[in-house]
């Protein structure tokens, strides 16, 4: 998340304090990155498995979070109700 970013969600301190544990900040030059959570994870709906971390980091970063109106990607995989969905998912409680 560019620097700049950071004020519109409260800092970087409201935010570790919000997240709390089980995430880690990475500087670069001109910003950070979140890690959520000891690993990535796929989020197979099939497997039904949950995200917390995830969730928590969406919830936090909802105020910076882009607006999609159009498709993600070509080729017919993600229309425009897909591609919300793909945004919003991490907003659900459960899959």
């Amino acid at each position: 998340m560019e620097d700049s970013w950071l004020p519109k969600v409260g800092g970087r301190e409201k935010l570790e304090k919000e997240l709390g544990e089980g995430f880690v900040f990475h500087e670069y030059p001109g910003g950070v990155v979140v890690q959520a959570g000891p690993r990535p994870l796929f989020g197979d709906v099939n497997w039904k498995e949950d995200l917390p971390h995830y969730k928590k980091l969406a919830r936090a970063l909802k105020p910076i979070r882009v607006e999609y109106d159009d498709s993600l990607g070509q080729g017919g995989v993600f229309d425009v109700r897909k591609t919300r969905e793909w945004f919003d998912r991490f907003d659900k409680d459960k899959w």
